[in-house]
């Protein structure tokens, strides 16, 4: 069996058979696969994560580790396209009033086309003062905790938020987000839906919600790489977007988000296999590799919005005055390589509901039996090696 039929099996197994053979586009694209054989091996391990649902399993994302460091951008992409095969864009209404407002059709081209090129794309002032104003509101009934300390903090507090003893603060879980019907309308927004599905070539995955806000509590560089202040990569899924909204205004003394445009693409030919997605690396190491006119950083109002494809190089800049709050929304194509557990799909509004039962793949990462199941296997320590025997499958059904 050649590589391109095992990725033919594995996809008509991902589609129930709706999709067994290549479109000449995608078969066109394997071509740019450097190893396809080996590509054909770690897509048989997704498609069977999906299948059986092994990617809500405590422990999942160790057992992958192979695959994780093989799907860098040809590849991702690659796999990204297929799983878009089997579960196709969701239909928008482009006639609907969303979080952010009416469907901008131009605006959507735009986004898309900037991020495949960029991998970010910025949206200055775009949630009013009002909307702002309410996302803050109810992040003061959250809790969230001061990363590599531990200390508690009862919600957002703007007069207390500068006085902290951890450089970063994060809400302490993404669940107290996402029952926020609020947060849903934002998430489930029809125009930023179309525009992360566009970039996935796949129906979007609700994976997260998340917030935090950093301080100039220290400049030791361990603390800054513990808070995400020194440039690395995010390798959570196999592709994956993410929004960030400037909840705060942010100018240089702030701690502006700082990506380098365009290493989404060009990375792994600049650097090979190195360095590992989440390597801490310096100002000094990133000009000498992208060259200082490819470091933007990014100032502005409260209610900027920044898309991100954060497998570019990213940090947020050391916050030299004052304190930035963040909001971090999060889709991806697919559950494989999931680090932490299901949401819940007991909180989901009836407008939700609604669009779940016409797409429902937007909202696979809701489960909430699994997500008890996760949080038991971690208190007990669950875990190790649950995928082991999913890869012992793919194996023997390709050996032949």
């Amino acid at each position: 069996m050649s590589a391109l039929q095992k990725i033919e099996t594995s996809l008509s197994r991902l589609s129930g058979g709706a999709v067994s053979s290549l479109p000449d586009a995608l078969r066109a694209r394997a071509e740019t696969i450097p190893d396809l054989d080996a590509f054909a091996r770690h897509f048989a391990i997704v498609v069977d994560a999906e299948l059986s649902g092994a990617y809500h399993k405590f422990g999942h994302g160790k057992d992958v580790r192979d695959s994780k460091a093989f799907f860098h951008v040809r590849e991702a992409d690659f796999a990204s396209a297929l799983i878009g095969a089997a579960f196709p864009k969701a239909p928008i209404d482009v006639s609907a009033t969303g979080f952010l407002g009416a469907y901008q059709a131009d605006r959507v081209e735009e986004a898309v086309s900037v991020l495949d090129q960029e991998g970010y794309y910025v949206w200055p002032d775009l949630l009013g003062d009002e909307t702002v104003d309410q996302l803050i509101a109810l992040l003061g009934d959250v809790e969230f905790v001061e990363r590599g300390v531990g200390v508690k903090v009862d919600g957002y507090d703007p007069a207390t938020a500068a006085d902290r003893g951890a450089n970063r603060v994060d809400v302490a879980s993404n669940l107290s987000l996402v029952q926020q019907p609020l947060i849903q309308q934002f998430l489930l927004d029809p125009m930023l839906l179309d525009i992360v599905q566009r970039r996935l070539e796949a129906c979007p995955v609700v994976t997260s919600a998340h917030s935090w806000w950093t301080v100039g509590a220290s400049l030791d560089e361990k603390e800054l790489s513990r808070a995400a202040l020194l440039f690395h990569q995010d390798k959570d899924w196999i592709k994956w977007l993410k929004a960030f909204v400037y909840l705060t205004d942010v100018d240089e003394q702030s701690g502006p988000h700082v990506y380098v445009k365009g290493s989404h693409r060009d990375y792994q030919d600049r650097f090979g296999e190195e360095p590992k997605f989440s390597s801490r690396l310096s100002d000094e190491e990133m000009e000498k590799v992208f060259g200082a006119d490819r470091i933007c950083a990014v100032t502005g109002k409260r209610g900027t919005l920044i898309l991100g494809d954060t497998s570019a190089f990213h940090r947020g800049a050391p916050v030299l005055q004052g304190h930035r709050l963040m909001m971090q929304l999060e889709w991806s194509c697919s559950l494989f390589m999931s680090p932490s557990p299901a949401l819940d799909e007991r909180v989901l509004t009836s407008e939700a509901q609604a669009l779940q039962a016409s797409a429902p793949r937007i909202f696979a990462n809701f489960d909430h039996a699994a997500r008890e199941k996760f949080v038991a296997d971690r208190s007990a320590g669950k875990g190790k090696g649950a995928l082991s025997k999913l890869g012992r499958a793919a194996s023997k059904l390709f050996s032949r």
